[in-house]
């Protein structure tokens, strides 16, 4: 119920569906990461929608600053009765660690303005119970052959900060349970 509660609040925000997988599309066609594909979903009520394109997200706000440069996607699941707010990035190839971090610290601030929404008018703390992760996905160069291993690096220990992402070289679908 609070999943579908959720979804009502975000426009253009889209289920897995009883394809219990994802696709993250990346909309600048110069872009040479154009797909990120997650899968293993447990139940078919994931959300994900996108900042990508939007030209604000309030149009409160200056248009100028730090804080209107949002992450790619936002992914909300629930995986082994946990529910879990996931912050995607996509990049073609280098990464800026500073960007990164200020583009998911925006998208925090959205998701507080939503949970405050579920809380006030729906009586729900779905979001307040959701742990975060964050990923930042990028084009691999090609890998030999031989090797299948999916290459993730968190810089550092953990990814659940904003200036702490999961860096995924991307060459294949990705498991959910491999970025949580």
């Amino acid at each position: 119920m609070a999943f579908d509660t959720f979804r009502r609040i975000i426009r253009n925000s889209e289920t897995c569906g009883n394809r219990r997988r994802f696709e993250f599309r990346e909309t600048d066609k110069s872009s040479k990461l154009s797909k990120v594909v997650v899968m293993g979903f447990q139940t078919d009520d994931s959300v994900k929608f996108s900042f990508d394109g939007k030209k604000g997200l309030s149009p409160y706000l200056s248009q100028s600053g730090d804080h209107l440069k949002a992450c790619d996607y936002v992914l909300l699941t629930r995986i082994d009765d946990q529910n879990y707010l996931i912050f995607i990035e996509m990049k073609s190839e280098s990464i800026n660690k500073n960007r990164v971090s200020k583009q998911f610290m925006s998208s925090i601030c959205f998701m507080d303005y939503c949970s405050s929404i579920l809380n006030r008018f729906h009586d729900s703390d779905l979001l307040e119970k959701c742990q975060k992760r964050f990923v930042v996905f990028y084009k691999s160069p090609p890998i030999p052959k031989t090797t299948t291993l999916l290459q993730m690096t968190a810089m550092g220990h953990a990814h659940n900060l904003p200036d702490n992402p999961m860096v995924v070289a991307y060459t294949k679908p990705v498991r959910i349970r491999q970025i949580l």
